[in-house]
């Protein structure tokens, strides 16, 4: 019985006596397979910040949460497959969440890519006004996390347009990789 004790001890909270646990995306951190890319520029009106990012593995799929915070009115849009090109002297390298074993990720990044974009975008937002922030996390998913998973070798495009004079943009990239079974 003491052993059995000692098993729920370890398992459930102390004060509600519920059963401790961590959200899947929690636990790829843990094991050294979340990342996170941040991408911040202040902009006038009509200014424009983007990120360019593309999966390079077959099977190792990006989980990403899209984060775009701005102090004044911007637009969002998100392309599935950009025309615009990577560079690479722009290169933004993802950080490992877990600083103890980091291993690096799949995902190259790139901030001002070249070129043009052709087509409509996939997704559009408009966030804030002319004095208020705006801060959205896009997605369409069916939980509160919001997690678009990313197609491998697709290149993507986002955008974040300000709206509006003196605007501080900032486009936050969370992402989990993770092998199919």
């Amino acid at each position: 019985m003491k052993n059995l004790q000692a098993l729920f001890d370890i398992f459930n909270d102390g004060i509600s006596k519920s059963v401790k646990t961590i959200s899947y995306p929690h636990h790829e951190i843990h094991d050294s397979r979340g990342f996170i890319v941040v991408y911040s520029a202040l902009k006038d009106n009509a200014g424009a910040i983007e990120v360019r990012i593309r999966p390079n593995h077959a099977t190792r799929k990006c989980h990403m949460v899209i984060h775009i915070e701005a102090a004044l009115a911007a637009t969002i849009q998100l392309w599935s497959e950009t025309t615009k090109t990577y560079v690479l002297a722009n290169n933004i390298e993802p950080v490992n969440r877990n600083f103890s074993n980091a291993k690096d990720s799949i995902l190259s990044v790139c901030h001002t890519p070249a070129g043009a974009q052709a087509g409509t975008a996939d997704f559009i937002q408009y966030i804030g006004s002319a004095t208020a922030n705006g801060k959205s996390d896009i997605g369409g998913g069916t939980t509160s996390r919001g997690e678009f998973i990313l197609n491998p070798f697709t290149d993507y495009l986002i955008t974040v347009t300000s709206r509006a004079n003196s605007n501080a943009l900032t486009i936050l990239l969370d992402w989990y990789e993770h092998i199919d079974n």
